[in-house]
């Protein structure tokens, strides 16, 4: 597998005109200052058209503009690819960021690309053809969510499966998925036996998709077991209910354990150290 793309500066060494131009001005004129910057966002649903994301070149700018305002520099669009709900292909998906991408960096954010696939027989399959759509395009990593109510059945063997094809399995939001929730200590085992990563979704932690899964996310990063943490966003109007008040939580409950620079790895440091494809022993959770 080849090694990604250059980045610019390198992560530093661990220590212990159309007919959006005016709607794109009034956001931009209203952006309040930077507050979190250099975050590199590994999971949202920018792109138009594809998903239950951004619907239209207006929305697309308009959450663009909204992340671009609370500190974010870069961004992984991740559209769903879930057979028979989203059946997007990979030629689709790279149309539709050549189409985006100049709303994207006229906000002032870098683009990279990948896709958030559901777990199920056809990623396997894709796995074993070696045509998975990786976080940055030539990395090793893939984004992959679970089924919300219950864990897969052999679970351990579909994602060393998928590890033997040479991907290296990104877990979206475990917290969402009941059966991590109903056996965390249970769940984090299997994933730290089968080497994946894991990325805690923002909005959970401040109850964004409810109780159960603001209280596994709380469980999860007090174990020290998430490698990523990104924001999933879908809309502009999620954006200050989401982002501000989540990264506050989080640096806080890092620096409660004492972990002071656990949240530049998370959202900063590890999400590059994907992109660059580093090898997963470097990539360490938080």
């Amino acid at each position: 597998m080849p090694r990604g793309p250059t980045l610019g500066p390198r992560s530093p060494p661990r220590r212990v005109a159309s007919d959006w131009d005016g709607h794109r001005r009034v956001v931009a004129e209203r952006r309040p200052p930077i507050h979190n910057p250099n975050v590199l966002d590994m999971h949202n649903h920018v792109l138009f058209g594809l998903d239950d994301g951004c619907r239209n070149p207006v929305e697309s700018d308009a959450l663009a503009q909204a992340m671009r305002a609370v500190g974010h520099e870069g961004i992984v669009a991740t559209p769903h690819i879930r057979p028979g709900v989203f059946d997007n292909t990979l030629d689709k998906i790279r149309r539709r960021r050549d189409e985006t991408r100049p709303i994207i960096e006229e906000a002032g954010l870098s683009l990279y690309l990948g896709a958030e696939y559901y777990f199920s027989p056809e990623l396997l399959a894709g796995a074993r053809d070696r045509r998975l759509l990786t976080l940055g395009e030539s990395s090793r990593y893939v984004l992959i969510e679970l089924p919300t109510m219950s864990l897969p059945p052999r679970l351990d063997d579909l994602l060393y499966e998928v590890r033997l094809t040479g991907y290296v399995p990104v877990i979206a939001h475990p917290e969402r998925c009941r059966g991590v929730a109903d056996a965390v200590d249970w769940a984090l085992e299997r994933f730290r036996t089968a080497q994946v990563l894991l990325q805690l979704d923002l909005g959970s932690l401040v109850g964004h998709y409810g109780r159960t899964a603001r209280r596994t996310a709380q469980a999860i990063l007090d174990r020290g077991a998430y490698h990523v943490a990104a924001a999933d966003l879908h809309r502009a109007e999620d954006v200050p209910s989401i982002v501000r008040p989540s990264l506050d939580l989080l640096r806080r409950r890092l620096r409660r354990r004492r972990v002071e620079t656990g949240l530049d790895e998370l959202i900063q440091h590890n999400p590059r150290r994907i992109l660059e494809n580093a090898s997963y022993d470097d990539i360490r959770p938080v």
